[in-house]
């Protein structure tokens, strides 16, 4: 899963030219899937381990910032959906 966030932040840097505020909430959602799914490859991820994450990050953020690391989660998955299938961030 970190992999693809990875994958997902360089090309979002260099298509929408991402400015300091906004690659630091990048890197920290990237600190939170590093912690949480580790060394989970994203086409394992599936809702069961979605709403795990969700309430993860609620414990630890504000709800705002919770809703835009999710946002940002679904947009990754959205951008990799021909190669991952359903979108488990769908709901979020």
């Amino acid at each position: 899963m970190t992999r693809l966030f990875e994958k997902f932040t360089a090309v979002q840097t260099k298509v929408k030219d991402l400015q300091v505020g906004s690659l630091c909430r990048y890197r920290a959602m990237q600190r939170h899937l590093d912690i949480f799914f580790s060394t989970k490859p994203a086409d394992t991820v599936d809702e069961a381990s979605a709403v795990p994450f969700a309430e993860y990050l609620r414990k630890r953020v504000v709800e705002r910032t919770a809703k835009d690391y999710l946002t940002l989660v679904k947009s990754c998955w959205n951008w990799a959906e021909q190669t991952l299938g359903q979108n488990p961030w769908a709901s979020f």
